[in-house]
């Protein structure tokens, strides 16, 4: 399947920017808390994630995989970054059997700014640039994506 990535004009720096202020992840890649002790990721707080903020992540769906039906999704404020939240999204698609699940990160989860895709299942699906291509290096691997997948079934 050929992808088709657009960055959101200003949108995609502006994102990284803001989500790098703060950055505190050590080199062993734990994360800790801004008074520099651990963060256990079993910690992380879930938060339900808007229709507003869902709606916003279909927005950024490829041309070929129109249909994207959002049915749930969670949230986890990722600690190594200030204002940066992990969204995982389940959707459907016409012709999918199985719901599909994928994970962006935003900094704000009102659904009114940009979203950066985190998973191989957001970029395969959306648009949205990908977080691990900026400054920032968040990607799949991270185990607060992990968690923030973990979160939609509580």
């Amino acid at each position: 399947m050929t992808r088709y990535k657009t960055a959101v004009a200003a949108g995609v720096p502006l994102l990284a920017l803001a989500l790098l202020t703060g950055c505190s992840s050590s080199p062993s890649g734990t994360s800790s808390a801004p008074d520099g002790s651990a963060v256990d990721p079993a910690s992380a707080e879930c938060v339900q994630v808007s229709d507003k903020m869902m709606a916003t992540i279909a927005k950024g769906q490829q041309p070929a995989n129109a249909g994207m039906e959002p049915v749930k999704g969670a949230a986890v404020k990722h600690p190594d970054f200030n204002n940066a939240y992990l969204v995982a999204m389940q959707w459907n698609m016409p012709g999918v059997g199985e719901p599909t699940t994928g994970v962006w990160v935003t900094n704000n989860l009102d659904g009114s700014s940009g979203v950066l895709s985190v998973d191989s299942l957001a970029s395969e699906f959306t648009n949205w640039g990908e977080a691990s291509t900026t400054s920032m290096q968040l990607a799949s691997t991270d185990q607060y994506v992990q968690v923030v997948k973990d979160c939609l079934n509580k």
